[in-house]
């Protein structure tokens, strides 16, 4: 049988964060409180996920604040078992927090491993010199994304904050859907609480109930009730449909989208 190869996944360990960003990709300074899983619940998700999938070019581990999860050297450690069926295996990381000894002793495991630290400049991302330098002497690979001033990457952020409905006629939302990159070039799941997800729009609007608990838009990594072929076969069909129901409500991600300023804080008055 051949073999199930997905491009993208990224794990969702915490919505814990030491940053309050306004136009948050993944939502996490919106949530009260901030749902956080445990290293064993993360594990059943990691098994299951490589119960079903083959390959996996770049598994990334997400947050929130990633390195804000005390059992992080852990995951790490139940993850690199499976590293034979990852291509590349990325953290992605603020720039706030130094990383310990014990962490960089579980990320020494493998050269797939690739840290991305993403710099806020000076006054958000207040570690990044102490964070190369850590993995420096661990000669742990990482690289340093710039989000700020005139080299700002991909021109900075997509505001994706607005979930009112946008669309009610279908060529509309199959537009949005085919532009947004989401689908058309990253085709990244988040997997969250053991469900992946197209995107985290899709989960904060069935949060908000904005739309229904609809189980054929999800895979649930962690059902007894779907067989794994069954698994196997909602992976592969996953971007073979015209929509899912939160394309409704949401601007796309797309290459035309407006970029603002990365990583706005929330005053104590938002929210």
């Amino acid at each position: 049988m051949e073999l199930l190869k997905i491009k993208q996944i990224a794990l969702i360990i915490t919505h814990r964060c030491t940053l309050k960003c306004r136009l948050c990709g993944n939502y996490s300074p919106y949530y009260y409180p901030p749902p956080h899983f445990s290293a064993e619940a993360l594990s059943k998700t990691v098994q299951g996920i490589f119960d079903i999938v083959d390959i996996i070019e770049k598994f990334n581990i997400n947050g929130g604040e990633p390195l804000l999860h005390p059992q992080l050297p852990e995951i790490i450690d139940f993850i690199s078992s499976f590293i034979d069926k990852i291509n590349i295996f990325e953290i992605t990381t603020n720039g706030t927090i130094i990383p310990n000894d014990r962490l960089l002793k579980s990320l020494s495991f493998s050269n797939k491993v690739d840290i991305l630290v993403d710099n806020y400049g000076p006054k958000l991302s207040t570690k990044i010199p102490e964070i190369s330098e850590a993995f420096n002497g661990a000669n742990i690979r990482h690289r340093i994304r710039t989000y700020y001033g005139v080299d700002t990457h991909c021109g900075g952020w997509v505001d994706l904050s607005d979930l009112s409905k946008k669309y009610t006629i279908d060529k509309d939302i199959e537009s949005i859907f085919l532009k947004c990159l989401l689908n058309s070039k990253l085709k990244c799941m988040p997997i969250i609480d053991g469900k992946a997800y197209v995107c985290p729009t899709y989960k904060r609007c069935k949060d908000l109930a904005l739309i229904s608990d609809n189980p054929s838009e999800y895979i649930d990594i962690l059902s007894d009730a779907i067989s794994v072929s069954v698994k196997k076969e909602q992976i592969r069909n996953f971007y073979n449909r015209k929509y899912f129901a939160a394309c409704e409500y949401c601007s796309g991600f797309c290459d035309d989208s407006p970029r603002f300023p990365p990583a706005g804080q929330l005053g104590d008055n938002d929210g």
